[in-house]
């Protein structure tokens, strides 16, 4: 059984924007990131469907903030341009980490076949 698809209530209940300043790029990736994580641990949906719905998770907490209704402009083009990106490389970067992660599991049952053994 996959795992449920988080709705953007059950994201924002893990990942807070209390504090958040989404003025501030470097807030506002900082946030996007952990939003990436928390949908990705939560969800066994396609790339494409988790960044559509990291998009719509950010996309809320931007628009619950206090920002003016021009810097919220400026917040939300960001998740529709940049963000997807962001996804993507995420999930590239990730991909590789398990690459290599696999190799040099491998590379140390070779090495040390008595660590494995049980």
């Amino acid at each position: 059984m996959s795992a449920p698809i988080p709705t953007v209530e059950s994201i924002e209940t893990v990942v807070s924007t209390t504090g958040v300043n989404f003025k501030d790029p470097v807030q506002l990736l900082g946030y996007a990131m952990k939003v990436i994580k928390e949908m990705s641990a939560l969800s066994s949906l396609s790339t494409d469907a988790q960044s559509a719905a990291i998009v719509a998770a950010v996309k809320h907490g931007i628009k619950d903030s206090t920002l003016t209704p021009e810097e919220q402009t400026i917040a939300l083009t960001w998740c529709d341009t940049a963000l997807p990106h962001v996804v993507q490389a995420v999930t590239i970067v990730k991909a590789d980490v398990a690459k290599v992660e696999a190799v040099v599991v491998a590379d140390a049952q070779k090495c040390c076949p008595s660590f494995f053994s049980k």
